[in-house]
């Protein structure tokens, strides 16, 4: 299906969901005066991150436009209203909005939510009632946003990773790890996970440590990439760890575990873990290596028999979430690297790229 057939049916539920959600919103009784819940604002920002600023803009306008039809409001003061608060919100969350950006979905949520209540109030003020008295309503209105936009962020970071399979940008993910599904999906990102196909072999003679995990980050993409259809990118991963020169990847049994913890304890180590993101229409590749240097204490005989067989599934055979504080004295640089995914370099391509 080509993407201008799926566009239209797609902008049409969204639009049809968010008319109906404002609408019952305006008929419903409402005991809070100025405080409504905002979730017609709910699904521009999903729309947003889901199918991206175009798509959330032709949301936000045909609810406005839809609802005032239903309601027999059109081309009134209620309408105009209702229409540039929409328009502006969805403007302002599209500013703010980047994928693993520093501003989370709440945040985004909240500055629409600002956005629509400011909107209002300066619309009020300049065309209908020009008093200065109508500006009290500043610090209520600012308070209901803040309350308002929160809920809605929240709701939609919980409802956008389940219908990722529906959206129309999506991020595959070629890699099953627990840690970089939790890492995109918590900032509630529309994530597919699809397992990579590619063979990870040892590091080649002389080949330092950025190289091997970017060779091996290229070989998972290259395994999965031309299966995938639509639209949207492609992320592959790969994290070693670099202890004397010696490069760790995942331990092939407890024994192998035990083997790298105890090189590990006391030492300093380097962890790098590789970033490729691909956009899956135009091809375009972005490539970033992370880098992170900590040092871990040194290790009972009972702590290291308690780890060796809990991961084995994690370049040197240790996992630093849950146990950064008693496990290692210091970390330079990025902690989310160490997890086995560096959310600074990923969300510099993915900056480029969305």
């Amino acid at each position: 299906m080509r993407l201008q057939d799926r566009y239209i049916p797609h902008a049409a539920v969204f639009i049809a969901a968010a008319s109906a959600l404002q609408a019952i919103e305006y008929l419903l009784p409402n005991p809070v005066p100025w405080l409504k819940l905002g979730l017609a604002n709910m699904l521009t920002l999903i729309a947003l991150v889901t199918a991206g600023a175009r798509f959330a803009l032709v949301v936000a306008a045909g609810r406005a436009l839809i609802t005032a039809f239903l309601l027999g409001t059109f081309m009134s003061p209620m309408f105009y209203l209702s229409f540039c608060g929409a328009v502006l919100s969805c403007l302002a969350m599209s500013a703010m909005f980047r994928p693993l950006g520093k501003f989370s979905l709440i945040g985004v949520s909240i500055t629409g939510a600002v956005t629509h209540n400011l909107t209002q109030l300066a619309i009020v003020y300049i065309f209908v009632i020009r008093h200065g008295g109508i500006l009290l309503l500043l610090p209520l209105l600012l308070m209901t946003a803040l309350v308002t936009g929160s809920l809605t962020g929240v709701l939609s970071a919980k409802i956008i990773p389940n219908i990722a399979r529906s959206s129309i940008k999506k991020i595959y993910l070629a890699s099953k790890s627990p840690r970089r599904i939790d890492i995109l999906r918590g900032r509630g990102l529309p994530v597919l996970v699809t397992g990579h196909k590619a063979f990870e072999d040892a590091p080649e003679t002389g080949e330092d440590p950025a190289s091997y995990a970017l060779r091996q980050a290229r070989k998972k993409m290259d395994s999965v990439f031309q299966d995938i259809p639509g639209r949207g990118c492609v992320i592959a991963a790969d994290t070693v760890v670099d202890i004397k020169g010696e490069v760790l990847t995942k331990p092939e049994s407890a024994e192998d575990a035990e083997r790298m913890l105890r090189m590990l304890s006391g030492n300093v180590q380097k962890v790098f873990t590789a970033v490729i993101i691909r956009d899956l229409g135009t091809g375009t590749t972005c490539e970033r290596v992370a880098e992170t240097s900590l040092k871990m204490r040194t290790l009972t005989e009972s702590e290291i028999e308690n780890l060796k067989d809990l991961n084995l599934d994690k370049a040197g055979g240790y996992a630093i979430q849950g146990m950064k504080d008693s496990f290692f004295e210091w970390v330079k640089g990025s902690y989310t690297n160490v997890v086995g995914f560096p959310v600074e370099e990923a969300a510099e391509c993915l900056k480029r790229l969305w």
